[in-house]
């Protein structure tokens, strides 16, 4: 597994996780 930062609109910056080798998809999780 790797992990990203990824920069959103607002300047805030977040972790992503990368695993398998499939498509790219960005899921968004609610973390509240």
């Amino acid at each position: 597994m790797d992990t990203v930062a990824a920069a959103l609109h607002d300047g805030t910056t977040i972790t992503v996780t990368i695993q398998g080798d499939g498509p790219a998809l960005l899921l968004p999780v609610s973390l509240a």
